[in-house]
């Protein structure tokens, strides 16, 4: 298994897939029974943590139908415009003095208002 591309922590995938972080850690430790055969998401550990990648994602997601790549793509998408939205709402309004959970409403509702701009016809 070959890692040339971005890696991905086992927490992101259980945020990205709405999973629990045990769930996505099963994967990878036991693997899912499909048919007979035992499929395990392919990881590898970097100090403390463990990571896999997009490729190796969608080919367990596939061989298991836990859900689309389309659908991995798009929440995946989402949470980065997510957190970009949130980072700038920290970095260049510093003094609103925001906590996480309201920070990430307010990104919520800007990330909304600019698909929905964009994809009105």
């Amino acid at each position: 298994m070959t890692y040339t591309k971005e890696l991905i922590s086992l927490t992101e995938v259980a945020k990205s897939l709405n999973k629990a972080p045990s769930t996505v850690w099963r994967w990878f430790r036991n693997g899912v029974k499909i048919r007979g055969q035992q499929i395990k998401l392919k990881a590898i550990q970097v100090g403390g943590n463990y990571f896999t990648n997009h490729d190796d994602l969608k080919q367990f997601l596939n061989d298991t139908n836990e859900t689309s790549s389309k659908e991995l793509r798009n929440e995946t998408l989402k949470q980065t415009y997510l957190d970009n939205i949130s980072c700038v709402l920290i970095d260049e309004i510093p003094e609103l003095q925001m906590t996480k959970n309201t920070r990430d409403k307010i990104s919520l509702a800007i990330l909304t208002r600019i698909f929905e701009t964009i994809l009105r016809p």
